[in-house]
């Protein structure tokens, strides 16, 4: 939400939220290193980078880590 850049996390239903981005090369987040640590949380603020993209359907977030 701080950048307000918005991309479509698109792929096989059993790919990871992580892997779908890495893999389509969606990364359009100017503001965020894509090598940077970061995780996809959902609207409650869970983690859900691991999660298969079936596991979820809205509007998720990047958060950055610490490093």
């Amino acid at each position: 939400m701080a950048t307000k850049e918005e991309a479509v996390i698109d792929g096989d239903h059993a790919t990871s939220f992580r892997k779908a981005m890495q893999d389509e090369e969606i990364w359009v987040f100017s503001q965020i290193n894509r090598n940077s640590k970061w995780i996809i949380t959902d609207d409650r603020g869970n983690d859900i980078s691991n999660k298969p993209l079936n596991f979820f359907d809205g509007i998720a977030r990047i958060e950055i880590l610490d490093e």
